[in-house]
């Protein structure tokens, strides 16, 4: 099977001038237990399934919208039709949940924190 291209994505490649946070999860992150995993999936699968009214724009980068589209089209292949709004809106829900469920440890607080530092 041919690779989707994800690797080879800038996004997915670090640089040297990278400042991602390091890969070492907080404590809680990392003890999760498997229950956990499935009521945020079934929290986000409830609230992607709701057809969204709003309207938003968002700029990414050109890197980003490759990768969105690599992920699509390895779904795709794989037999299972999704968008980049499906997975943006997936993006966005995990997000709010983790905030709301650790506010001070979340994943948003985290990357906001290093982006301002």
């Amino acid at each position: 099977m041919k690779s989707s291209g994800l690797a080879e994505s800038p996004l997915f490649q670090k640089k040297d001038t990278d400042t991602r946070i390091p890969s070492a999860p907080s404590s809680n992150h990392a003890t999760m237990p498997p229950d956990n995993h499935d009521v945020v999936i079934e929290y986000i699968r409830q609230a992607v399934r709701h057809t969204g009214k709003e309207a938003g724009t968002y700029r990414i980068t050109r890197e980003e919208k490759r990768a969105l589209l690599e992920i699509c089209y390895s779904f795709r292949l794989g037999g299972i039709r999704t968008s980049e709004n499906e997975i943006t809106r997936i993006a966005i829900n995990y997000l709010i949940h983790d905030h709301k469920s650790n506010p001070k440890d979340s994943v948003l607080e985290r990357v906001i924190e290093a982006i301002h530092q």
